[in-house]
């Protein structure tokens, strides 16, 4: 499997190739309705209630947890609007690494974005198997947006992404017995966010790479 700690995990520049790649999986299952009681003298409608969502612990898997919804604001073409988006991908890929649902995360992951594919995999990985994960959400601090576009199409974000203590689970069912796979220790590193925007299509992760400038004044 893959590795989910930030403090292990490589990040490195990443060579964007071809056009915007908005992926439109948007798979959904309907919640069980209950049938109309025998006794009932005519039918009614009512809405099917819905899952209560359970988050993950050290004993289960998260259940029905609601997908983030993207706010307007990380559609707009301004700083702001930047910065809105980049809180917005992390709460993606937080969703897709405590749900196993990284569908919401490849919507706005570049199919030439490395470090989004290389998310996207360890999430899936887990997620194919008996593993969960529990903590180690990432979190975008200090966000700060520049709207010069690159020779290649991209505008940078500097932020610091910080990770909070978790860890991956695996459950034997023959052992009936919950073990830890992987120790997510607490970390924190300046990187630099590239996005392509649309019009049409909005923001698009492009990549996620070390912010050697800021690395090299911490040294």
């Amino acid at each position: 499997m893959g590795q989910f700690g930030i403090a292990r995990m490589g990040v490195a520049t990443v060579a964007v190739v071809g056009a915007l790649a908005l992926s439109a999986c948007n798979g959904t299952t309907a919640p069980p309705v209950e049938s109309p009681s025998a006794s009932s003298a005519a039918p009614t409608s009512s809405a099917p209630a819905s899952p209560t969502p359970k988050p993950a612990t050290s004993t289960s898997p998260a259940e029905n947890l609601e997908p983030p919804v993207m706010p307007e604001e990380a559609k707009e073409f301004s700083a702001d609007g930047y910065e809105a988006f980049v809180e917005y991908w992390f709460e993606a890929h937080d969703y897709g690494m405590q749900s196993g649902d990284t569908t919401s995360l490849d919507d706005v992951s570049n199919e030439g974005c490395g470090f989004c594919l290389s998310r996207i995999d360890d999430i899936d990985g887990v997620n194919s198997g008996a593993q969960w994960v529990f903590g180690g959400e990432l979190i975008a601090d200090d966000i700060s947006a520049s709207m010069v576009e690159d020779d290649q199409g991209l505008y940078a974000a500097t932020f610091t992404m910080r990770q909070v203590p978790g860890s991956v689970y695996s459950y034997d069912a023959a052992e009936n017995e919950v073990t830890v796979v992987e120790e997510i220790v607490e970390s924190e590193r300046a990187l630099l966010f590239f996005a392509f925007y649309d019009e049409s299509n909005g923001w698009d992760a492009a990549a996620v790479v070390e912010d050697s400038a800021v690395e090299e004044e911490s040294s």
